[in-house]
């Protein structure tokens, strides 16, 4: 029921627009907002020191090797993409200014995938994540680049209920992402079949992403 409801709600009378194949035609313009919002992450670091890239994996999805842009990463693409999607197909009209769903949340978004690889990294043995020494700069890495993602957040000046909606929303991000690998790892075997464990952590009802208005 909570997903018709939810389909009825972006109903729109109008012949919908098609996802945008090229969601970079600007993309001089949106490389320059994506470096500004590292650049202000930065700002925000209690553990670098400035003068080199502390959180790698991040770092490259802005920069390439030799300093130089690359091409924009692909969540940032998306959620640009599917905000303007939304917009021109009858989307309710949100309070938060433009800059947020173009800029802020796409940023947003890039983090989160950052900490996700940094700790699936240890958990699927990639990376060359397979010592001691390497394990525990990943596990700390991972997790400053979470608490200043939740910094960031908080300095963006959002009125207090927006923030409140959109850390909220971070958190079930990786909450799930926990949950899955949870089951992935325990659950999700031919020896947990076999051996007839299905108990995983159980799901609450609450939506995994909390509409941001």
């Amino acid at each position: 029921m909570r997903h018709r409801i939810k389909i009825r709600y972006f109903y729109s009378d109008q012949p919908l627009s098609p996802m945008p194949t090229n969601p970079d035609d600007d993309g001089k313009f949106k490389r320059h907002r994506l470096t500004q919002a590292y650049e202000q992450f930065n700002r925000l670091s209690h553990a670098g020191n400035g003068q080199a890239p502390f959180f790698k994996i991040l770092d490259s999805k802005v920069y390439s090797n030799d300093g130089k842009r690359v091409d924009l990463p692909m969540r940032w693409r998306f959620a640009i993409a599917m905000h303007a999607w939304l917009s021109e197909n009858g989307a309710p009209k949100r309070e938060l200014p433009p800059e947020f769903f173009e800029q802020q949340l796409p940023f947003i978004l890039e983090v989160i995938i950052s900490v996700q690889y940094y700790h699936n990294q240890i958990l699927d043995r990639k990376g060359g994540v397979t010592t001691h020494a390497a394990i525990n700069d990943n596990l700390i890495m991972g997790n400053l680049l979470k608490d200043q993602l939740y910094r960031y957040i908080d300095n963006l000046g959002l009125e207090d209920t927006d923030r409140k909606k959109v850390v909220q929303s971070v958190r079930s991000i990786f909450e799930y992402v926990d949950i899955g690998q949870y089951i992935e790892k325990n659950c999700n075997t031919y020896e947990a079949y076999r051996s007839g464990q299905w108990s995983h952590p159980s799901a609450t009802s609450t939506p995994l992403l909390m509409p941001i208005v």
